[in-house]
């Protein structure tokens, strides 16, 4: 019903059984058209030591409603589907390296075998299965498989590199994944190749979590009002187009008081005075959040952060009234 009714891709089972990566490739792209990562929705509230970590089916409410969220939402809610459609899955927590708060970041991996009869998968993995890193909920989501087995592998945002290899390890037995900006990102622009980007995380393959532990990486960020960005102002990225062959395409984010329009190769930054100056921008760009959501996170992030920290809680309020 979700890929068919709102993703508007025909044949899932037919072509699932006859091309899974190339169905899961299509499924990929389509979910972060449709899909933006954002802030709005999942932060509105009045100060970020208040937003309750929401249960799971106020995370997949977000996507039914093609609101969107962050990687609890988006990534949680698209593993499930193709697990239900047949696709081997494994979900895995990481960590911000700029942040250091464990399990800030979730994400999942889906494995394609080499041999398939009658839609259903070998219970064993022959030497051919290919495992691809799916991470369509990230502040730039990336909207096709990273092939596990052919790392390196970079691509380009912005004018800019962005690379996900194997981290050296002394304990071989320990796989960490990791995701590297050089040089700066589409978002901040050019840096010092030591700088350590708000995009770069690590990811422990080396020990898969059920997928009921997708609520952890949504508690990390909501209990950290002082070492997440997203706590301290509006961030919303959405894809507005990408071309068919992957050569190209166009995205916009809004990030803090700021609109930047990226391609592959090229990024512009608009700058703005205030959030309120921001709200036709907002629902240019992201009209599938609601305006209540935008309105209600310009009045709380117009606030310096500071303040809004000292501001009574919403249960000193409800007990007060």
């Amino acid at each position: 019903m979700f890929l068919k009714g709102i993703l508007g891709i025909g044949d899932v089972k037919q072509r699932f059984l006859q091309d899974q990566l190339g169905l899961l490739k299509h499924i990929v792209k389509l979910f972060v058209v449709r899909y933006p990562f954002q802030n709005l929705s999942s932060f509105g509230q009045w100060r970020p030591v208040d937003r309750f970590p929401p249960g799971r089916r106020a995370m997949f409410e977000t996507i039914i409603t093609g609101v969107g969220g962050l990687c609890g939402h988006n990534n949680a809610f698209l593993m499930y589907q193709l697990e239900a459609l047949g696709y081997k899955t494994r979900f895995y927590q990481g960590e911000f390296v700029r942040t250091g708060i464990p399990h800030s970041h979730c994400t999942f991996t889906v494995t394609i075998p080499e041999r398939v009869a009658k839609g259903k998968t070998y219970a064993d993995r022959p030497k051919g299965d290919r495992t691809y890193l799916i991470d369509a909920g990230i502040g730039i989501p990336l909207h096709e498989p990273v092939p596990l087995d052919e790392l390196p592998f970079t691509r380009r945002g912005g004018g800019f590199n962005f690379r996900y290899e194997w981290k050296n390890q002394p304990d071989k037995s320990v796989k960490i994944l990791q995701r590297l900006n050089l040089g700066g990102d589409a978002l901040i622009g050019q840096k010092s190749e030591d700088f350590i980007s708000p995009q770069n995380y690590i990811v422990t393959m080396s020990t898969p979590k059920s997928f009921k532990d997708s609520k952890e990486p949504i508690a990390a960020v909501y209990t950290n009002p002082h070492s997440v960005f997203l706590h301290q102002g509006i961030y919303a990225f959405r894809y507005l187009s990408i071309n068919e062959d992957d050569d190209d395409y166009k995205a916009v984010c809004i990030r803090g008081k700021e609109l930047i329009r990226i391609t592959k190769e090229t990024r512009s930054v608009e700058k703005f005075a205030s959030y309120a100056d921001m709200e036709p921008i907002l629902k240019e760009y992201f009209p599938m959040i609601p305006s209540q959501h935008v309105k209600a996170s310009i009045a709380h992030y117009d606030m310096p952060f500071e303040d809004a920290l000292k501001l009574p809680s919403v249960r000193e309020r409800l007990y007060n009234y």
